[in-house]
């Protein structure tokens, strides 16, 4: 059974390099390295089987981006996801 996790926060971790939206049993999470002082590359998302389906991997991704854009950083993936959001968004 899905577990609802409709308004849940999404929590920049930044000393563990993530996003990350906390449900009841698990953790939904986009995870991201530094390349150097102004470039940063989104590396995986992940939401458990039981969150899915509710716009948690899109809210973690459009967190992420904003927090690159309002920092001033380049951002690169190696993510599909992410690659797949922003494709999304060009369209």
């Amino acid at each position: 059974m899905a577990q609802v996790i409709s308004e849940a926060e999404v929590i920049h971790e930044q000393q563990n390099n993530r996003f990350v939206i906390a449900g009841p049993t698990g953790e939904a999470e986009l995870t991201y390295e530094w390349l150097d002082q102004k470039s940063i590359n989104f590396i995986r998302t992940y939401v458990p089987l039981r969150m899915r389906g509710q716009g948690l991997a899109e809210r973690l991704v459009e967190a992420g981006l904003n927090w690159a854009s309002q920092s001033g950083l380049q951002h690169s993936t190696c993510c599909w996801f992410v690659e797949q959001y922003q494709a999304d968004r060009q369209s």
